[in-house]
């Protein structure tokens, strides 16, 4: 959330929902997403991948690479 968030209190509650046990369990389920809770459970389709591992790789370098990630999804028509 920025500063010039206007409306903030809102924002806020919407931030807290999305990290909550409740949110946290439909966004593993339905998106098969790990949750950034520990402990709550994971879909069975994100287990099979195996024990989450976070990338310690600075987003300042993904970006970098942000031009040549998206000349290559036109070489390859990803998006079809």
């Amino acid at each position: 959330m920025t500063k010039a968030a206007p409306n903030r209190a809102d924002a806020l509650q919407l931030l807290e929902f999305l990290v909550s046990p409740a949110a946290q369990g439909i966004y593993a389920e339905l998106n098969s997403e790990y949750p950034v809770l520990d402990g709550e459970p994971v879909s069975d389709m994100a287990a099979g991948w195996g024990e989450f591992t976070a990338d310690d790789v600075a987003l300042t370098d993904l970006a970098s690479n942000r031009p040549a990630a998206l000349r290559l999804i036109e070489v390859v028509d990803f998006e079809g």
